[in-house]
């Protein structure tokens, strides 16, 4: 029977209500899901809104950060100084080695030091005074000064220094410039110096370190040279010292130094057979600085932008000094002068170093460039003159012999150099020449005590006084001497007397211009080059100033100052 009209709309209306309800199930689930996704979006941009916020608040902090903060001085830490070589006495009486020096620099004080300008002032002396004769001087010592066992140092201390350098059987090579003084103490902080003449720069030979007399008073003078105290010294210094050990000189600080003592904890110097292994240490991070000599390549070193590197023009020039019982003419002696390019020398050196053009250094009074300017024809027309021809094998001789020249130098690379380059400039004017190298040692026994040679290039300190007589006057021609050319001249001997002893600076001046100008005629001598320092140190170190300083050992002239740790400061508060 077929189905009834009104059951199949029931059936049809039935589903279509079934249809509508879970049409509207899908239209709630929709909405609902919509609302959940503008919730989801809402939340999400102001999460994204936060971080970028934090994100800009955080550069701004570092922008301004990097504009009002920098890195400043933190107290305390161990500075670590690599040098090359071995410290022998740490005993500022016998002047030792470059290391020695270092240490006796950083425990001992001295009456007079050199400052950051390369002027002498006072350390341990107060104050002091000239009588007018120039030949008395008087020290007043400050009443503060300790030793590092705590006893006071007083003008016994000064006495006792310098009588035991004057006494031969200690072995001090500065006794020679102590000789005939005169020491006297007038009280426990007064010392007064007579000297047999005026001599305008006694105040320089004050700057050697006092040593302690209660410690060394009972000691033998021929047997302070092997004592222990050499190796464990007691000083006044800004550090005391702890230890040797493992190449290594262990320094403390001082603390009762000054009012803050040094801001370092610790100094030690490291001790290196050779540049090669310092520079190394130093590129491991095992160095807080180092001090090399002329001949390191500064191009070479690593991570330059971590370093500073200053190059300190030291008061000591390069020679070549003529045996004047040798090359006995003044005529051939002005010719080898002339045949010298110094400006082509230091080229082929590497130009590193900067001619020298005189037996002065040109920040002293009264300095001109003294030397006979390179003129290689008139160098020939000299050698002419004095009978010096060339023969057929285009060498120069006379009466059958040769011109033959030895050149005598240290082994070292910048003195070999120079010796080969001065070697071929001379070879061009005809003259046969032969270059002999000998390590420092052999060098002083074989040819300079005997004075075995006929050139020597050699370098000398000459100092932060005109004062070169010990290296030109007729006095110290002796093997033991510093007269390195045997020069002998009465103009040259009577100028340089009485340089020294004159106190007014432009009498002294007018007094060394007269022996440059006879030391340029009689030309003893040819100046080279003069010879200087490194000192590269890390950027986190603060408070080292050695611009204008004298000597590379015056570094430490405000070592109380050094730091080398860091801490943000200010940059108005910047140290």
């Amino acid at each position: 029977m077929p189905l009834s009209i009104p059951l199949v709309g029931k059936k049809i209306r039935k589903q279509c209500r079934k249809a509508l309800r879970l049409w509207r199930q899908h239209i709630d689930l929709y909405v609902r899901d919509k609302s959940l996704r503008r919730v989801e979006r809402f939340v999400f941009s102001w999460v994204l809104v936060f971080v970028l916020g934090v994100g800009i608040v955080m550069y701004q902090h570092q922008q301004l950060a990097s504009y009002y903060l920098t890195d400043g001085a933190r107290p305390g830490g161990q500075f670590v100084e690599g040098v090359v070589g071995e410290a022998d006495a740490i005993n500022p009486v016998f002047a030792g080695n470059r290391v020695s020096r270092v240490a006796e620099r950083l425990v001992f004080q001295s009456l007079f030091r050199y400052n950051g300008e390369g002027k002498l002032v006072p350390e341990l002396a107060r104050d002091y005074n000239v009588n007018d004769a120039g030949d008395v001087y008087t020290v007043s010592l400050r009443r503060d000064a300790e030793w590092h066992d705590g006893q006071s140092v007083t003008a016994e201390d000064v006495a006792f220094t310098f009588r035991t350098i004057q006494n031969p059987n200690t072995g001090s090579s500065l006794q020679p410039a102590w000789q005939d003084i005169e020491i006297q103490t007038l009280d426990a902080y007064t010392v007064q110096f007579t000297l047999p003449n005026a001599f305008t720069p006694f105040l320089h030979q004050l700057t050697t370190g006092i040593v302690p007399a209660h410690v060394l008073r009972n000691m033998e003078p021929s047997q302070l040279r092997v004592a222990g105290f050499n190796r464990s010294p007691v000083g006044s210094g800004p550090f005391t010292f702890d230890e040797i050990s493992n190449q290594r000189i262990h320094l403390e600080a001082n603390r009762g130094y000054s009012a803050s003592g040094p801001r370092l904890d610790e100094f030690k110097i490291a001790m290196y057979s050779d540049w090669g292994n310092m520079v190394d240490a130093y590129s491991r991070g095992e160095l807080s600085a180092m001090v090399t000599g002329s001949a390191l390549d500064t191009s070479s070193l690593p991570n330059q932008e971590r370093s500073r590197v200053q190059k300190i023009n030291t008061p000591s020039q390069v020679f070549a000094f003529f045996n004047t019982e040798r090359i006995g003419e003044a005529t051939v002696r002005r010719a080898l002068t002339r045949g010298i390019d110094n400006g082509r020398l230091v080229d082929q050196m590497g130009g590193e170093f900067e001619t020298a053009h005189g037996p002065l250094l040109p920040e002293h009074p009264g300095y001109i460039s003294a030397q006979l300017a390179q003129n290689r024809e008139k160098a020939r027309t000299l050698l002419d003159e004095a009978g010096w021809t060339r023969g057929e094998d285009d060498l120069r001789q006379r009466d059958g012999e040769p011109l033959s020249i030895d050149i005598v130098t240290q082994e070292k690379p910048h003195y070999t150099a120079a010796a080969e380059a001065l070697s071929r400039q001379w070879e061009q004017l005809g003259i046969k020449t032969e270059v002999r190298t000998a390590a420092s040692t052999r060098l002083q026994e074989d040819y300079i005590h005997p004075r075995s040679y006929d050139v020597l290039l050699f370098g000398v300190a000459i100092g932060s006084d005109p004062d070169v007589y010990a290296y030109w006057h007729s006095s110290q021609i002796s093997g033991t001497g510093r007269n390195l050319s045997q020069y002998e001249s009465m103009v040259a001997d009577s100028s340089l007397e009485d340089g020294r002893t004159r106190a007014d600076t432009k009498l002294r001046a007018a007094k060394y211009q007269t022996f440059q100008k006879e030391w340029r005629n009689d030309a003893p001598a040819a100046a080279l080059y003069r010879l200087h320092d490194y000192y590269i140190w890390r950027r986190e170190a603060r408070g080292i100033r050695i611009n204008n300083i004298a000597h590379t050992i015056d570094r430490f002239y405000n070592v109380e100052d050094w730091t080398i740790r860091t801490r943000p400061v200010l940059r108005r508060l910047q140290e």
